[in-house]
């Protein structure tokens, strides 16, 4: 009886260092530049979030989502139009997302892709923090 709930407890560690590891490779990935290519017959842009870490203990990060793009109509080129938009995420240690506070929006990290998705939208990661 001893030696199964050794086993139990032995297991129960192995596996859970596992999950903190991997936890901790996301997180580390997290912080930096991702950036979405705009193209289409009437829209030429860019997208980009910029990640920062703001709270280590906490998992709180900062994203600025900065877009700019230029549209084009009936052979008529349309002026640039920005925008920036300032948002705050939490980490979900259980889901390793993060969750953007205002918006309810998940940023899912795929590090050996270097990649996030959010949702079906994909970034491609172009500079660490």
């Amino acid at each position: 009886m001893k030696s199964i709930v050794l086993l139990t407890i032995a297991l129960t560690s192995i596996f859970g260092s596992c999950t903190n590891s991997t936890s901790d490779k996301i997180r580390e990935f997290i912080p930096g530049m991702y950036v979405r290519q705009l193209h289409d017959e009437f829209t030429n842009g860019a997208d980009t979030l910029v990640i920062s870490e703001q709270d280590l203990s906490g998992g709180v990060y900062f994203i600025d989502n900065m877009t700019g793009y230029q549209q084009q109509l009936d052979g008529k080129v349309f002026p640039p139009e920005h925008k920036v938009e300032k948002r705050t995420g939490v980490y979900d240690r259980r889901t390793h997302q993060l969750i953007i506070q205002n918006t309810g929006d998940i940023l899912t990290f795929l590090p050996r892709q270097n990649k996030l998705l959010q949702g079906r939208t994909e970034y491609n990661k172009v500079k660490d923090k």
